[in-house]
């Protein structure tokens, strides 16, 4: 496997396969978790065609902050993965170190610039994407092509979670197994908000669940 794709730029990248292989997941999933994440404004990326079987297939490209946000998104268990593989590659790259003053300031002052730029972005991720490696019911439900409501509606009928007042809830034969977690953040008026997540294990748990049952 390629680890890293060097741009014309001298940047390291990462491709959005080489994410799904170290974290054992689907391209695809990969693909719409920084769709998702990117219509918030907390990543950016680049997207390249390349040759799949027997017809081209949509690549993205992450530089390593983007690629360690979406790794915290996706599975926060295989994070070191990322981090490891982006410590090994950087080690063998050689530093461009400036050359003179001038390049030294202008390096300072690039590097500020980006951290004011991207101060809006850590913020919101910090408040509103808290718990890593959870997932809405929309976004699972996208990986069935069917929406929010129809995959709750289902749930339901399938005894797997029950609603009460305006929150969904696991039904009692199906606590205790880590299928959800808690997410709070802060809405815009200050004031905590509670929602139920679904962990890697509750994903699957659904897909698995609706295997065949939906197509």
């Amino acid at each position: 496997m390629n680890n890293l794709i060097l741009s014309q730029s001298e940047n390291l990248t990462m491709s959005s396969e080489q994410i799904a292989e170290l974290l054992e997941l689907r391209h695809d999933n990969v693909r719409q978790a920084a769709k998702n994440l990117e219509s918030h404004g907390v990543i950016a990326f680049t997207e390249f065609s390349v040759k799949g079987n027997g017809r081209p297939k949509q690549v993205m490209q992450f530089d390593k902050r983007n690629s360690i946000i979406i790794t915290a998104k996706l599975n926060a268990q295989f994070m070191m993965r990322i981090v490891d593989r982006w410590l090994h590659l950087e080690s063998q790259q050689a530093p461009a170190l400036p050359q003179n003053y001038l390049e030294a300031l202008e390096h300072l002052v690039t590097k500020e610039k980006l951290l004011i730029e991207q101060a809006p972005k850590v913020e919101y991720f910090n408040k509103v994407l808290e718990t890593t490696n959870g997932f809405t019911t929309t976004e699972i439900a996208t990986e069935l092509n069917m929406s929010a409501i129809k995959l709750n509606k289902t749930l339901k009928e399938m005894t797997v979670q029950r609603k009460i007042g305006n929150r969904w809830v696991l039904t009692a034969a199906n606590l205790g197994n880590d299928y959800t977690t808690e997410r709070t953040h802060v809405d815009e008026s200050g004031k905590s908000r509670h929602s139920m997540m679904w962990t890697e294990k509750g994903r699957k748990f659904i897909l698995d669940l609706l295997d065949g049952e939906i197509k």
